[in-house]
């Protein structure tokens, strides 16, 4: 269970309040240790009435349930005279169980990177999993990250729809990109967001 604040204000940075990037992040740090050789993925469907329905994911080891984490639902927190509350749990069993990947060693990149930032008004019902597959699929060659950074659904958007933000990092590793070819992959992935999954770029 986790409350309050992650991090404390100081004079670099302001306070950080705990969050679900914290609480996941948290997550992903403890399931490294595994070193498992399956794919974790995050799902929002049939959560638990008791969890926020957009702060709020399964966590999948490949097609098995090992986890859930995110906020208790607000209405939740109110009946039991909570503050805002993030939880996690893992299954320790199938983690125990499940294959084990090969460590390897790679070198450190030798070209910088660059990033982008692009932000998405969905349908509630559309996943992290159908966005990052698209991105995926367009970026090209030299797309090397996708990180979901920021959920919101509330009312400051139409019903029904949430807004999702992503960095994504590009890199060659035999040469340094050039902005033209990042802006020509991000032109692509923002079209086919939008053709595929109905995005509206913020």
């Amino acid at each position: 269970m986790l409350t309050g604040n992650f991090a404390n204000k100081e004079w670099n940075q302001p306070v950080q309040p705990v969050d679900f990037y914290v609480t996941k992040g948290i997550v992903a740090m403890l399931l490294d240790d595994y070193n498992l050789d399956g794919t974790v993925t995050y799902t929002t469907a049939d959560l638990p009435a008791s969890m926020h329905p957009g702060q709020s994911a399964y966590v999948m080891l490949d097609d098995a349930r090992i986890g859930l984490l995110g906020r208790l639902h607000p209405q939740y927190e109110a009946a039991h005279n909570l503050p805002q509350t993030f939880v996690f749990e893992l299954n320790l069993e199938p983690l125990l169980t499940a294959a084990r990947a090969d460590k390897t060693v790679k070198p450190a990149p030798k070209f910088p990177a660059m990033t982008r930032d692009v932000a998405l008004l969905l349908d509630s019902k559309t996943t992290n999993a159908a966005v990052e597959a698209v991105i995926g699929a367009n970026a090209g060659a030299y797309l090397r990250d996708v990180h979901l950074f920021d959920v919101y659904a509330g009312p400051k958007l139409p019903p029904a729809t949430r807004s999702l933000a992503y960095t994504l990092t590009f890199r060659r590793d035999d040469d340094t990109l050039t902005e033209e070819t990042v802006e020509k992959a991000m032109a692509a992935v923002e079209a086919a967001l939008k053709t595929e999954v109905n995005a509206k770029i913020r």
